[in-house]
């Protein structure tokens, strides 16, 4: 074997991690690309509480209030935002009597004083599901 098969051999085995690196950079782009969609479309919104159902509430649900009784933190936080869940006392504007339901949502540290127990706050309340309540305000 002289020098010039050698210097072959060196030359395709370099073409060859070259093409190998580009591939594995592609594959990398596109996992990130896929999580990052995943983590947009499924989990951000589920998070938030921004869910299809939940914006339908916000547009056809009825009005009503809600007198907060608990608030506990989930464990979760976006950018660093405390996701807690609400124990509300919920009176529909429309009457009828007070009743009980459980909410999710990400709140932001300066409102943090505004979710305290007793204060009362606007929720949405879905016309087929009385347990279904979205804060409004």
């Amino acid at each position: 074997m002289d020098q010039t098969e050698v210097m072959k051999i060196v030359q395709e085995g370099a073409s060859m991690a070259m093409y190998l690196t580009g591939a594995i950079i592609i594959f990398t782009v596109l996992i990130t690309v896929g999580v990052m969609v995943y983590v947009k479309r499924y989990l951000v919104p589920s998070i938030m509480g921004a869910t299809g159902q939940d914006k339908e509430i916000m547009q056809n649900g009825l009005p009503g209030k809600a007198k907060i009784v608990s608030v506990t933190e989930t464990g979760v936080r976006l950018n660093h935002m405390p996701q807690v869940q609400l124990g509300l006392e919920v009176q529909p504007d429309s009457g009828g009597a007070p009743y009980q339901a459980q909410v999710k949502m990400v709140i932001q540290m300066v409102q943090i004083p505004q979710f305290q127990p007793g204060a009362m706050i606007p929720v949405k309340i879905s016309p087929t599901d009385l347990g279904k309540v979205v804060v409004s305000g």
